[in-house]
């Protein structure tokens, strides 16, 4: 079977939740340094915990494409909560900062936090609600309201409640409405 082919068919397979069956078949291919089929069974390591196993495959899948957004975003998350057997949150802050500039969602919503509480890093509530900003911007609805903490951190309270009922009344508005369209219309 060619390359391309065995690639295929265990993308087919990782479709279908077989993550071992699609891991097997990719380990001849990462013995010849495929590289989609490095970052590939990356991704799948990750998805059943075999948490060394991922981290070294992201590493791989690093050096050959430093913006790879999953391998940034898989060792980043390793190292931040300690599923190696250590944690080392400043070179996570690292690799969640360079795949929040290349636009994953979670990414800029960890960053956000981790510059709002300084947890791995120093404290910069600007940079925090940049961030917060972004990851709203893209859907996650969570960050739009830790905006308005980043405010109540500097007591400046009536910026908070601006920015906490801005975002969070639509929010329960919009619950509000799905529930009870649930309710009335089935």
């Amino acid at each position: 079977m060619q390359t391309y082919e065995k690639y295929n068919q265990a993308l087919r397979l990782s479709h279908h939740g077989r993550h071992g069956e699609a891991i097997a078949l990719l380990n001849p291919l990462i013995a010849i340094n495929h590289k989609e089929s490095i970052a590939l069974a990356g991704d799948l390591n990750f998805k059943i915990q075999n948490y060394e196993q991922a981290y070294q495959l992201a590493l791989k899948t690093l050096d050959y494409d430093d913006n790879d957004i999953s391998a940034n975003a898989h060792v980043a998350t390793l190292l931040y909560h300690g599923e190696l057997g250590y944690v080392d949150k400043s070179k996570a802050f690292d690799y969640y900062l360079k795949a929040a500039n290349l636009g994953h969602v979670g990414c800029l919503a960890r960053v956000g936090n981790m510059l709002e509480l300084g947890d791995g890093v120093e404290v910069d509530l600007e940079k925090a609600r940049k961030y917060y900003r972004l990851a709203g911007e893209k859907g996650h609805i969570a960050s739009k309201y830790l905006i308005a903490t980043t405010y109540f951190r500097e007591s400046k309270k009536f910026k908070g409640f601006y920015y906490m009922f801005r975002y969070l009344i639509p929010v329960w508005i919009a619950k509000w409405r799905k529930d009870h369209e649930r309710l009335l219309f089935y």
